[in-house]
């Protein structure tokens, strides 16, 4: 017989909780699939008439796609292959209906955008139990410029997502399941974390703060059975995703690369963007002596210590300016300071949104779990470029927090109190 846990023991606080749990109904649900349909169509429009992109092909995918139609597989081993493959399938199937690629791929993408902003509502629900800071998320993800120019110029992100929401959403609900966690739901939670590092290889180290996080919970709930199986259960999830990974990491080493890492090309794309700021003494010393740093993670750490030794005040402005050139979408950069203050907002009210809710709820499982994502994928992301290009599926988690932001608000313009702590 499974020990239940007593309520006064659960860790998880639901202090957002409505009187729905969260749950949407079907009609619900329909309005916005729906919605979220439109949304990415007309959004996607707007951005092709203001000029952000154009009907034509991405030069840094296109090769590894004719590749893979051409021979089945591609001869690129620095970046994962998932994506290439999607690419590759949608090109075979815009072919074989006779359709334009150029045009109709963005119809294909719609089902994974949908499915993006479904997930994102899930994993809201699951959080928060909370039916406006659900739709939230899915809503802020969709309306996030950066997400709908990373899908217009075919970034991963479209296809990466599904299979990284499905995982973590699969790792939070069985953390939340008061029966205790299953051992192979864990297995596929790795397994689609797994995936989506094959496509896109931010999450590889994810089990960083997803170990931690599932340790200091399972002990919190204090049940000796749970504290007892925490290892075996965490094991499985990083077991699932190392094997998914396995056999990419074996192609690497034989060709020669970094088999330890997915995504060994962050790094070049790293070096690359640092040359990018001429007048600064970080970027012209690259511009000299570009092949001398190492392009892995022990290069990019023993180039930042040099500076941070010999010009921390260039080094401050590099990085600075990689902020805020959030896109490089030509070389003048001429949208980057338009995207950067569009973005601003969403960041200004996620920190008051995060304020009120750690305000509210002090050790809130959820929000440490959401702050432990985001921080994650903001620190790897980041170290290619600027925040907003290379953490366009983030919108999703900072949803969230503007959606927490919105609900304190709308509750202190009514009579009474807004959000109270409890």
């Amino acid at each position: 017989m499974v020990k239940k846990v007593k309520k006064d023991s659960w860790p998880w606080r639901y202090c957002f909780a409505d009187s729905h749990g969260g749950r949407l109904t079907p009609k619900q649900w329909s309005a916005v699939i729906i919605g979220f349909a439109l949304l990415y169509l007309i959004l996607l429009q707007v951005a092709r008439l203001l000029g952000f992109f154009q009907l034509g092909p991405n030069p840094d995918h296109i090769h590894g796609m004719w590749q893979i139609i051409k021979q089945g597989h591609s001869e690129s081993m620095h970046v994962p292959p998932g994506f290439a493959y999607y690419l590759a399938f949608k090109w075979q199937l815009t072919y074989k209906l006779g359709l334009p690629y150029w045009s109709a791929r963005y119809f294909i993408d719609i089902i994974f955008v949908v499915s993006s902003g479904v997930l994102s509502v899930l994993l809201g629900q699951a959080l928060t139990r909370n039916r406006f800071l659900a739709i939230a998320s899915g809503f802020i993800l969709l309306c996030a410029p950066i997400f709908i120019l990373a899908i217009a110029l075919e970034e991963a992100a479209v296809f990466f997502l599904p299979f990284f929401l499905s995982g973590l959403l699969l790792f939070v609900r069985e953390l939340q399941r008061r029966q205790g966690p299953r051992a192979g739901i864990f297995l596929l939670s790795g397994a689609l974390i797994g995936i989506s590092t094959m496509i896109r290889g931010n999450p590889q180290f994810i089990f960083i703060v997803l170990g931690p996080f599932a340790f200091w919970l399972l002990r919190k709930a204090d049940i000796p059975r749970w504290r007892s199986r925490a290892f075996i259960i965490v094991s499985f999830f990083l077991c699932a995703q190392i094997l998914v990974m396995l056999p990419w990491s074996t192609v690497q080493r034989k060709a020669g690369l970094d088999g330890i890492t997915a995504y060994p090309s962050i790094y070049r794309a790293y070096f690359w963007s640092v040359r990018r700021q001429t007048g600064n003494n970080v970027s012209d010393w690259l511009n000299d002596h570009y092949e001398q740093p190492q392009r892995s993670a022990r290069g990019a750490l023993d180039f930042n210590l040099k500076w941070l030794k010999e010009d921390p005040v260039a080094l401050g402005k590099l990085y600075l300016f990689k902020f805020t050139r959030s896109w490089y979408i030509s070389e003048s950069g001429r949208w980057d300071r338009q995207i950067f203050f569009t973005h601003l907002p969403f960041w200004i009210f996620a920190l008051i949104g995060l304020w009120r809710w750690r305000q509210r709820a002090p050790g809130d499982p959820a929000l440490i779990f959401l702050m432990s994502v985001v921080i994650y994928l903001w620190v790897v992301s980041g170290i290619a470029g600027g925040v907003a290009r290379h953490n366009s599926f983030i919108y999703g988690f900072i949803g969230m927090l503007d959606g927490v932001f919105f609900l304190d608000l709308f509750q202190r313009l009514k009579p009474g109190p807004g959000l109270r702590k409890r």
